[in-house]
């Protein structure tokens, strides 16, 4: 698990910057960086302007925005 990178002067202290993911959009997979405030994407981008706390290095990796996870179990207890 790779470490967060030292808060930098005037980042948001809530923000989250993943940077060098794979990132499906539409039918493709791009290099983008992510840029993440308070739990929302703010930016997505081949490189963020906006300053963040902590940097997530995502190279190698894919990431899905907004992917909804089809197998969860959404039945009431008891019934399965």
């Amino acid at each position: 698990m790779p470490l967060p990178t030292p808060a930098v002067s005037g980042a948001d202290p809530n923000g989250l910057a993943i940077v060098g993911a794979q990132v499906l959009v539409l039918d493709e997979l791009r290099e983008l960086d992510i840029g993440i405030v308070d739990g929302v994407v703010r930016e997505l981008a081949p490189t963020l302007q906006g300053h963040y706390a902590q940097t997530l290095r995502a190279r190698g990796l894919v990431a899905l925005p907004g992917l909804i996870d089809t197998q969860v179990h959404l039945r009431e207890p008891g019934l399965e």
